[in-house]
């Protein structure tokens, strides 16, 4: 999850402040320091 730019960049829209509890830092400071860089594409219904 940690390492997986198409899982936090969601949850970073509904829980940015959530702390992971193993890694202790922020789901948007995991989103800020991921080094994956694929493009993340969005659907909404």
């Amino acid at each position: 999850m940690s390492t997986r730019k198409f899982v936090l960049f969601p949850l970073s829209e509904i829980a940015p402040q959530v702390v992971h509890p193993e890694l202790g830092v922020t789901i948007s400071e995991l989103l800020i320091k991921i080094k994956d860089d694929k493009k993340i594409h969005l659907f909404y219904s």
